[in-house]
């Protein structure tokens, strides 16, 4: 276990208020800086595989989290997508609008001097959620307002909250965040079984993440990534 981290305390938060904090000041700086640089997050490029392999899928306190997660439903979790958000003070979003388990989990990564706000215990709530025209679900304003916002990085008044130099939220789908400063990467980790049902009846699950073509794809799907694969193979 990785020290000052206690897999009991964030799979607690993510069941209790719908997601668990995790501080890297080094993934900050490197988002800041691949942004600064314009380079590529997509895990199809090498720089965007470089930074999720190294401050996702083999950070321990995400492994951790997940593995222990998945371990509770039965079986495991596997990364199935991943994307990007720019801030958008006047949008609250959601990806997923029920269920009643954490079939689909975010692992949100945040760089230096962002802000965001995510409302505890929203997903264990039924809150009327509209698709909005980027794909994604959105809670409206006064459906979220019953619910304790927790503001992370910095506020309004530059005011210091966890992950004010960045780092990693891993939250339940049914969540909801609002991103009031800077531009945000996405992860999103789908249970194994949920997947295969998806796979056959979901469109856009069926062809998996284009990854580099410097990386084995046998490798990385025992990494635990959709891995896209030719038909040949």
């Amino acid at each position: 276990m990785t020290s000052g981290f206690s897999v009991d305390e964030a799979k607690k938060d993510i069941y209790q208020i719908g997601f668990h904090v995790i501080e890297n000041p080094a993934l900050g700086s490197a988002f800041e800086q691949m942004t600064k640089d314009e380079v590529a997050f997509d895990i199809s490029s090498d720089t965007g595989f470089e930074f999720c392999f190294k401050f996702v899928l083999s950070e321990p306190r995400v492994k951790e989290t997940l593995d222990a997660l998945g371990d509770d439903l039965g079986s495991r979790f596997i990364l199935g997508y991943c994307g990007g958000i720019p801030a958008d003070p006047n949008r609250i979003y959601s990806f997923r609008a029920g269920g009643d388990k954490p079939h689909l989990l975010l692992v949100h990564a945040w760089p230096r001097n962002s802000s965001s706000v995510y409302y505890c215990g929203l997903h264990s709530e039924e809150v009327p959620k509209y698709t909005s025209d980027n794909n994604l679900l959105r809670v409206l304003g006064p459906d979220a307002n019953s619910f304790t916002g927790k503001e992370l990085g910095y506020d309004g008044n530059d005011k210091r909250h966890p992950l004010a130099d960045g780092g990693l939220v891993i939250w339940d789908a049914r969540a909801a965040f609002r991103s009031l400063r800077k531009w945000s990467y996405f992860y999103v980790f789908v249970e194994e079984e949920q997947l295969k049902e998806w796979k056959e009846t979901r469109e856009f699950w069926k062809k998996g993440l284009s990854i580099p073509a410097s990386q084995d794809p046998d490798y990385v799907a025992r990494l635990g990534v959709y891995v896209q694969r030719d038909e040949a193979s």
